[in-house]
Order: C-alpha cells, then sequence, then structure tokens
C-alpha cells in the first residue's frame, strides 16, 4: 500500500478504519492479520483475504497480462498458506481502461486460471469496471483446520527465521511475478511442526 508524504502510514491507517466497522462474534480474528477467521462448523475454521495491484505500483505498464493475472492470485495464495490453510474460492473484481484490449483482459484471466488449476481454486464470480488505469483485486477464501490456525500474533522474541527461498530483488528479477505460492510448504510446517507465526 502506498501513502502520500505525511499521511497516516498502512498499519496507522488500517488501525483507525477498523475502529470505525462492525464486527461479529463469528470472527475469531479479523482486521490485521494476512486473513480474517471466521467460525465454521465442525473442527475448522473459514479463511477470508483479498488483494489489490494496481497498474504502475504493483506492475509496470507492458506487463504480460497472465503474469498479473497469475500474481493477483498469488498474492492471495500466500495469504492463505501464512494462515495454515488451503485456498478453494475466489472471486475476481477489474478495472479496465478504455485502452485495454480484448485479448488483454482475457490473458490475465488465463494468467489466474493457471494458478487456479495447480492449488484447485474454483473462480466463482467478481465484477468488471471502467477506470483510468488498470486495477485488479481477488477476493479469496481458504479453510484451516483449528489445530493449524497459525496467526502472527504468535510470533515472539528470540524465535528462529526460516526462510523458504531467496531474498530481495523480487522487483529486478521479476520474481514478484512468478513466485510459487508456499501453500505446501506451509500445510508440511503445520502438520509436523508448530510454527509461531508465517508470512
Amino acid at each position: 500500500m502506498v501513502f502520500r508524504k505525511g499521511k497516516l502510514g498502512e498499519f496507522a491507517l488500517i488501525d483507525q478504519l477498523a475502529r470505525i466497522v462492525p464486527s461479529s462474534p463469528k470472527v475469531i480474528k479479523g482486521i490485521g492479520d494476512d486473513a480474517a477467521v471466521l467460525s465454521l462448523r465442525g473442527n475448522g475454521y473459514e479463511l477470508l483475504t483479498t488483494d489489490m495491484l494496481v497498474e504502475g505500483v504493483h506492475f509496470r505498464k507492458g506487463t504480460d497480462p497472465r503474469l498479473i493475472g497469475r500474481k493477483a492470485l498469488a498474492c492471495n495464495v500466500s495469504d492463505i498458506a501464512a494462515m495454515g490453510g488451503v485456498p478453494t474460492h475466489a472471486v475476481v473484481s477489474i478495472a479496465v481502461p478504455k485502452s485495454c484490449s480484448t485479448d488483454f483482459v482475457e490473458n490475465v484471466y488465463y494468467g489466474i486460471g493457471q494458478l487456479a488449476r495447480e492449488f484447485d481454486i474454483s473462480i466463482v464470480g467478481g465484477d468488471t469496471v471502467a477506470s483510468g488505469k488498470f486495477l485488479i483485486n481477488i477476493a479469496l477464501m481458504g479453510q484451516v483446520p483449528r489445530k493449524f490456525l497459525t496467526l502472527r500474533s504468535g510470533a515472539k522474541f528470540q524465535d528462529w527465521i526460516w526462510v523458504t527461498g531467496a531474498l530481495g530483488r523480487a522487483w529486478k528479477t521479476t520474481r514478484h511475478l512468478t513466485f510459487t505460492p508456499r501453500v505446501r510448504e506451509s500445510q508440511f510446517l503445520v502438520r509436523n511442526f508448530k510454527p509461531s507465526a508465517m508470512m
């Protein structure tokens, strides 16, 4: 998220907005983590996350549209993985400038579809509007057994920090467009260990 100098930072703004909107006892964990945690019958929780990508901020004009679509879904899949869950269903909303061709939009969806099939995610709806620049927002649902739920708040002083790939240079190497969400690694960890937090 990007804000003008002199304005609230991202997390301060989120905290301020969280005080304005309502919640419910059915919300196990709301604003402030990678995904919301909602009550679900049985031994699990429903997870809900969303991410927006904006042309000129999260990808350059001229970027391969398939990679834009892939990244838009991959960011959300990563959020579900960070909570110890697996993704299930998504809705996709796009804002499209007049200069965009139908081929461009279709290729964005091809990129989404390719990653969705890899993780067995159903695309179940969305919205399309006109805009001055291209934006894409995906909301993704997932599920997690109660015993595997992992929250950011679990992180504590003197924890060991482990990473699953190279750090840095994501923009220059285009890894920000091609990374693989760590669902497999996340599932291995929650089933064999008890990580205090994941991101």
